[in-house]
């Protein structure tokens, strides 16, 4: 059996403090020289990735958004997978001065606002519980030191049902 594909993930695995290095590019380029495609595999907005990672051309295909959004840089061509980001949400966000970055499909902010997007999540009402009928804007992210899944144990009830939100 030939492998043809190799997923790797961005923060923490190929990219130390936002930077992929030399080593890590150089290694790539070999890997897709072999004739194996290999696609970027990020919870990330693809915008903030492009911020960070630069000209995305050293993969083949990026699944950005935790998985809600497909890219391939070769002919800059994007899939969105999920429904977007409701504008009630953000609008919601923004008015009770919860910082955050919308994606396509989801919205990136700091884990120690989570507790209060998870109550604006809850006061609009908007479904968490499955994953077939999520809209995008209860796809959130939380970052920097604990997962959306810790944070749900810590502020929700029915912490640990599965309902597609892990970072």
């Amino acid at each position: 059996m030939r492998l043809s594909a190799l997923a790797l993930d961005y923060d923490g695995t190929i990219a130390q403090g936002d930077a992929i290095g030399a080593s890590v590019r150089e290694a790539i380029a070999a890997v897709r020289d072999s004739g194996i495609s290999v696609l970027l595999v990020t919870g990330r907005i693809l915008s903030e990735l492009c911020r960070v990672a630069g000209d995305l051309h050293f993969v083949d295909g990026v699944v950005a958004e935790n998985g809600a959004v497909i890219h391939f840089p070769a002919n800059d061509y994007s899939q969105v997978l999920a429904p977007p980001v409701a504008p009630a949400f953000t609008a919601e966000l923004r008015r009770r001065g919860i910082a955050g970055q919308a994606g396509q499909c989801l919205v990136d902010f700091d884990t120690r606002d989570a507790p209060d997007a998870l109550e604006v999540i809850r006061d609009l009402e908007l479904p968490m519980d499955e994953p077939d009928r999520l809209h995008g804007a209860a796809l959130w992210r939380a970052t920097m030191t604990r997962t959306s899944s810790q944070i749900r144990q810590e502020s929700d009830p029915h912490a640990g049902r599965p309902n597609g939100l892990d970072a």
